[in-house]
């Protein structure tokens, strides 16, 4: 079957896409905020209108390098459930593409839903679900501040 995904390019020069459907929105990563104990693949939290989602560093979750923050970066949101959202952190917005999808048995690899192919690139396709078993930190009630005014400075 055919889709829009979104596909991005990680640092190690793997390509990951997202399926459009599951994207929420893509912001500038200018406002994340880190708390205490936070996994190594977590980068922290983004305050989107008062919600707040980890923002995850998918070099580190695949077994790469970590990515090089650059004040150009973007965080895409993508929905995990009905009431939250996760973030990847990306270099460059990603381009919008039709693709042939081929779903995968996710049984031993839940981080993934399946294979698109877009003639030219082929990507795996990140399973937003995999996100909400990631055991994240609490964020500190002191930070909730933090989050909010990074969230007033964007607007």
């Amino acid at each position: 079957m055919t889709e829009k995904i979104a596909l991005f390019l990680l640092d190690n020069q793997k390509y990951f896409a997202l399926k459009t459907c599951d994207i929420q929105r893509i912001e500038p990563a200018v406002a994340l905020v880190t708390v205490p104990d936070m996994p190594p693949e977590m980068i922290g939290y983004i305050n989107v209108h008062g919600n707040y989602g980890a923002v995850f560093d998918l070099n580190i979750l695949f077994g790469s390098n970590p990515a090089e923050t650059i004040p150009s970066d973007f965080v895409i949101l993508f929905t995990i459930s009905e009431h939250s959202f996760a973030g990847i952190q990306v270099h460059e917005l990603p381009e919008i593409l039709d693709a042939e999808i081929s779903l995968i048995d996710n049984s031993s690899h839940d981080q993934f839903a399946g294979i698109a192919n877009t003639g030219s690139q082929m990507a795996l396709i990140l399973s937003p679900s995999y996100f909400e078993n990631t055991k994240l930190p609490p964020i500190p009630s002191e930070l909730f501040d933090q989050l909010i005014i990074s969230e007033n400075k964007r607007i």
